[in-house]
């Protein structure tokens, strides 16, 4: 398995790139627990 806090820094600069260059008011990650909600909002930083 991939994993998580890779998962997450790939998805968060992926959608950081893209919203430069088509930007957007609302980007919204759909997290299945909070184990992986807390990873996300780590990566965030």
């Amino acid at each position: 398995m991939y994993p998580l806090i890779k998962a997450a820094k790939v998805a968060i600069q992926a959608v950081r790139e893209s919203t430069k260059k088509y930007p957007v008011k609302l980007v919204r990650f759909v997290l299945f627990d909070q184990k992986t909600y807390d990873v996300y909002k780590k990566a965030m930083n």
